[in-house]
């Protein structure tokens, strides 16, 4: 390294003029020796450099390695990094000392490596350590200003209300053919309301809180069923909405069964028998005839006397009606006809009652109520027991208090489209004998959507650590590399790791596999009279066609396509059609792979997809 501040050109003025003339030799001799003093690695060159020694920037390579020493003493010499610029942006390192980041650096200096950390103390057992949230959401329908996909990260304002939020996202759905955004909030202020305006603060997005149609977020039970029981899951389905569901939370024993005294004799199942429920405090309760025992055949009589009125009878004449219809009997019927051979009868089941079927159990009974059974066209035949009463008219029934009323459902799964002017039922999951139970739906375009814990912290039994104050503590970090430990221990304790932390190293294993995969498809397809497009959704692979061009086949030949493929294949954007006219042809592709939706459909003269594609590629037939 040369000097400009050159000694030498100071020579002549510095001797005395004598020289000039009696010693001009000694004199070039002089400034000779200064000018060599003054060249490269000299004394006088290195005595005028030794600042510029000291900056790295501009010292000698021989230099370099004494700067190793004072400033990279714990480094190996054989780092991967470029030895200069380390050198100088070696600072960066120690300033950030015990950060993620001096860790990254330090690994591509020496291995040129990205690192991963693990910190034991996350996985960590604590007591009521769970992330607990609860997310809020307002749905907007028209009318819209702007586009409300870009309400994301906006400042929101309801213009009646004068609520504010922070959006932190936008979900866009269309329900029942109308557009809705529901935006999720956070740093809710006050409380949004149903049908206003809501607004970003720049007055550029805008739309109106939806009412009428949403998710379910409540009911109000109008009728709660039977034997329903804390815990059972429900689902709840309307007119218009579904996938909403819920837990049974509260029951009440407030609904009735009937029981069965004495069945009786004469009656019918289903409307036949009209069984009444009176008395008690509640309502709602409904019951029919399910079952019979000790069954026989009752003829009734189908006609009706008051039609033959003003209609002559006498030997000679048939029986007609003039103002109603009248049975096939009574029509052929005279004078001298007996009248149970003349009237029109059905023959009709009936015996003891021995199942009655509740249609709904009713609700809000404290007091069972009486029940009773009478089947009329029976007991008008005014037939007798046997036991001093009448067939049809002499069961003994009552009615018992039963559990499992609903008077509250959790929801926690809120579903879609729900209209609130339709009733919802209420299905159990669990017990599906429960009577369902009915409800009217509370929807509102202000959503809280049930808690739930982000992780897993403080659950017992699951992924998280019981601290044993070595690996798994709050001090202790591993880093996953696929260096091992011991090559690097050494350096990250003298270079970036903290007092008080202990260090421990993952050793990452990879592999890279070449898989080559080959796909032989065949199945039969009998085609008459088509043309057959076929579209070849292979990307980037090696693939062997051999149906290019082949024209027409006669009816019995076959043929085989085989595709091979090299690697995984992306599927094309734009394919190319293939078209091939077959004439009653035997198309050849695996019964697995492609398959035909009808033979009919094949044997026709037009036919759309035939086959379904896989994920990997197929052709396509259409």
């Amino acid at each position: 390294m040369a000097t400009d501040k050159k000694t030498s050109v100071l020579v002549k003025s510095s001797l005395p003029e004598f020289l000039d003339t009696e010693g001009p030799k000694f004199q070039a001799f002089i400034r000779a020796y200064y000018e060599w003093m003054e060249t490269s690695n000299q004394v006088t060159d290195r005595a005028k450099n030794l600042l510029n020694y000291a900056d790295i920037d501009q010292t000698q390579s021989e230099f370099i390695d004494w700067f190793r020493r004072e400033i990279l003493a714990d480094f190996p010499k054989s780092v991967l990094a470029d030895k200069a610029l380390l050198y100088q942006r070696i600072v960066d390192l120690y300033k950030s000392k015990g950060s993620e980041n001096a860790y990254k650096l330090l690994f591509r200096i020496l291995y040129n490596e990205e690192i991963e950390f693990y910190y034991p103390g996350q996985d960590l057992l604590k007591v009521s350590d769970g992330r607990w949230t609860k997310e809020t959401s307002v749905r907007l329908a028209a009318p819209f200003v702007g586009n409300l996909e870009d309400m994301g990260g906006e400042n929101i304002v309801g213009v009646t209300s004068g609520a504010t939020a922070k959006v932190r996202r936008v979900s866009s759905t269309l329900e029942t053919g109308i557009n809705v955004f529901e935006l999720f909030l956070s740093s809710v202020s006050g409380t949004f309301k149903d049908n206003e305006i809501v607004k970003n603060t720049a007055n550029t997005l805008s739309g109106l809180v939806i009412s009428s149609t949403g998710p379910l977020q409540g009911i109000i039970i109008q009728y709660g069923g039977a034997q329903h029981t804390n815990g059972d899951r429900v689902s709840l389905t309307s007119a218009s909405g579904s996938g909403a569901s819920g837990i049974v939370t509260g029951t009440t024993g407030q609904s009735i069964a009937p029981l069965i005294v004495n069945g009786g004799s004469g009656y019918r199942v289903g409307d036949s028998t009209s069984i009444t429920i009176s008395g008690g405090d509640g309502s709602g309760a409904n019951f029919e005839v399910s079952a019979l025992s000790n069954t026989e055949v009752i003829k009734t009589f189908d006609d009706v006397i008051s039609d033959l009125r003003e209609t002559k009878i006498d030997a000679n004449t048939y029986i007609t009606s003039n103002s109603g219809a009248i049975s096939a009997n009574l029509a052929i019927a005279n004078s001298s006809t007996v009248l149970s051979a003349a009237l029109g009868t059905t023959d009709n089941v009936a015996g003891a009652i021995s199942a009655i079927r509740s249609i709904t159990r009713g609700s809000n009974y404290t007091v069972a109520p009486g029940v009773t059974a009478k089947d009329q066209d029976i007991f008008d035949l005014r037939l007798p027991d046997g036991s001093g009463g009448f067939k049809g008219n002499n069961a003994e029934l009552g009615a018992e208090l039963v559990a499992g009323a609903l008077t509250n459902v959790l929801i926690d799964t809120f579903g879609t489209g729900y209209n609130r002017s339709d009733i919802v039922t209420i299905t159990n999951t669990t017990n599906p004998a429960a009577e369902n139970g009915l409800a009217a739906p509370l929807v509102s375009g202000i959503i809280t959507y049930p808690g739930k814990y982000t992780d897993t912290k403080g659950f017992i039994s699951w992924n998280n650590r019981l601290q044993d104050n070595y690996y798994y503590q709050e001090f202790s970090y591993s880093l996953r590399t696929t260096q091992t430990v011991d090559t690097y221990r050494e350096i990250v304790k003298n270079v970036t790791h903290s007092a008080g932390t202990r260090l421990f190293g993952d050793h990452k294993i990879s592999s890279n596999v070449s898989l080559s995969l080959v796909a032989d498809s065949y199945s039969y397809l009998l085609i008459d009279n088509v043309t057959l497009q076929a579209n070849t959704t292979f990307g980037s692979s090696n693939i062997g066609r051999y149906l290019d061009n082949v024209g027409n086949i006669s009816s019995t030949e076959s043929f085989e396509t085989d595709h091979n493929v090299i690697g995984i294949p992306e599927q094309f954007i734009n394919p190319t059609p293939i078209v091939y006219n077959l004439t009653s042809a035997l198309y050849q592709a695996d019964a697995n792979e492609y398959e035909a939706n009808t033979v009919s459909q094949l044997q026709s003269n037009t036919f759309n997809t035939i086959v379904d594609v896989p994920q990997i590629g197929k052709p396509v037939v259409e």
